[in-house]
């Protein structure tokens, strides 16, 4: 008889505070749902006594279980400050290229970057993910001169990163967080809702119309305070680009 193990229920934080909670309630509030719905399913019955109808419904159970607990630890991870060696091989291997075994991972990393301190990982060359669809996150406390990550779907720029050039166009970034240091930061094509302070950017590249008359102000602000040296406004398509300076 075989016995199929069920996926294992992830132990519900202690929340601190009501705003951790609401921001962690969420997917556990799903995890624990799918989980109750299968435990009662099964009946303490194993997995080949159920028929073809539930097991169909416990299979289904388990794949939604297990999609959140990856959504759970996608999220634990954009909250560390840096990634361990296995985070980057994980990188690859679900965003990078899908299809990939563990040792094209591996040899895609030992190939673009030095890890042998983890906590500041170097760019052997520089990185271009230039428009591959499946990249959702840029690695936290990467150092290095390029990394191009215009035309994914990357929605958030780690604070601590230590790359010259920050190529991000066309993404669905909406904020400079705070203290975020560069020296050319290209966001063109990308909708600027929110700015932070503390910035140190050479020079910035934003598209016309892509961001609020309230943004502007402050990011003039931020120009006349020295956080941000030139900031460069771009309109129309190629080869009939045109420029201006805020």
């Amino acid at each position: 008889m075989i016995h199929m193990k069920e996926p294992m229920l992830e132990q519900q934080p202690n929340p601190r505070s009501s705003l951790e909670s609401t921001e962690k309630g969420d997917v556990q509030l799903g995890i624990d749902k799918y989980q109750v719905e299968l435990t009662e399913l099964l009946s303490e019955r194993n997995f080949d006594e159920l028929n073809v109808k539930e097991r169909s419904q416990a299979l289904k159970l388990m794949k939604q279980i297990e999609a959140l607990q990856q959504k759970q630890l996608i999220e634990k991870q954009e909250k560390e400050q840096y990634w361990t060696r296995e985070m980057f091989i994980d990188w690859v291997l679900t965003e990078v290229d899908t299809s990939w075994n563990q040792k094209q991972a591996t040899d895609f990393i030992d190939k673009r970057f030095d890890l042998t301190d983890i906590s500041a990982p170097r760019l052997k060359m520089p990185l271009s993910m230039h428009r591959t669809d499946g990249i959702r996150r840029i690695p936290p406390g990467l150092i290095g001169d390029d990394i191009n990550f215009r035309g994914t779907k990357v929605q958030e720029l780690p604070a601590n990163l230590k790359v010259k050039a920050v190529y991000v166009g066309k993404t669905d970034i909406t904020e400079i967080c705070s203290g975020f240091s560069c020296s050319i930061l290209s966001m063109d094509g990308c909708s600027l809702e929110k700015v932070g302070t503390g910035l140190q950017i050479y020079r910035l590249m934003l598209s016309k119309g892509a961001f609020s008359p309230e943004i502007e102000k402050q990011l003039i602000e931020l120009k006349e305070q020295g956080q941000i040296k030139s900031i460069a406004v771009y309109s129309g398509e190629y080869p009939n680009v045109k420029r201006y300076f805020l």
